[in-house]
């Protein structure tokens, strides 16, 4: 498996070691969020916490477009 990250625009390097839902479900401050707000979304598409579906494109397309 090759490595993956998280790079914030002020130069900030995050590893993820399983993916990148993942992180953010355990890191969640940095993202400007909760595990709650994570849950909400999980919910709202009545998915699984970490589910690689639509929640996680949600989540993941909100935090990229935030930088």
């Amino acid at each position: 498996m090759e490595n993956a990250y998280w790079v914030s625009p002020r130069g900030f390097v995050h590893e993820v070691p399983i993916t990148h839902i993942d992180y953010i479900i355990k890191h969640p401050k940095p993202f400007g969020t909760s595990l709650d707000q994570i849950k909400d979304l999980h919910d709202k598409h009545g998915e699984k916490l970490g589910q690689e579906g639509k929640a996680r494109e949600e989540i993941m397309l909100k935090y990229m477009k935030r930088g």
